[in-house]
């Protein structure tokens, strides 16, 4: 068996000898603490508090590696990793809860959550699997996905497809054109489930 490799520990090797200001291996985990507890409330699904706090410890410690402090503007090291895994955690658990929460259908949220796991997940090494089985399973989900898919842009106006590209690009789009277009696309399901 392998040596196992604290994210932590590596985290803080490079950010601790890239800056005069060092942060302590209890800082960081008080940090994750800190903002598990802020997070803690936004239960959906099928998710508890207790979840989601895992959930988030999980988020922080997988991002510590891409931390880039030259990219930060605030003065202490401390407060731009707070506000950097804050927003990192926000943003999954939205795209979480879009993902596994606002399907209309069953089938179709099935297949999102499918699609969700598969871009995802990455194989474990010692797992070993019948890459014919695995693509068998997930070709009829992929197709259904992209059906659907094709059938909202089909029946967007012009000015909601506009809508619709700036939100699946992470462009800043507000609240109100957002709400917009879920009411449209809710509209769209209905007609895709009578189908």
């Amino acid at each position: 068996m392998g040596k196992i490799i604290d994210p932590i520990k590596t985290f803080l090797k490079k950010i601790n000898k890239k800056g005069k200001e060092k942060i302590s291996y209890d800082e960081v985990i008080n940090i994750i603490e800190m903002i598990a507890r802020t997070h803690r409330a936004k239960k959906f699904g099928f998710m508890t508090e207790e979840d989601i706090e895992s959930q988030v410890r999980l988020i922080c410690i997988q991002q510590l590696k891409f931390f880039d402090l030259s990219k930060e503007a605030d003065i202490t090291h401390h407060k731009s990793l707070e506000r950097w895994l804050n927003k990192i955690v926000k943003n999954r658990l939205k795209n979480f809860y879009r993902d596994h929460c606002l399907s209309v259908n069953e089938k179709h949220s099935s297949a999102r959550q499918s699609l969700s796991r598969s871009a995802s997940s990455l194989p474990d090494k010692n797992q070993s699997f019948d890459s014919n089985s695995v693509q068998k399973s997930t070709v009829y989900e992929d197709v259904e996905y992209e059906e659907l898919k094709i059938f909202i842009i089909k029946n967007l106006d012009e000015s909601y497809v506009e809508i619709y590209n700036a939100c699946i690009n992470d462009e800043a789009v507000t609240p109100y054109y957002k709400n917009k277009l879920l009411t449209k696309i809710s509209e769209i399901m209905k007609e895709w489930n009578r189908e």
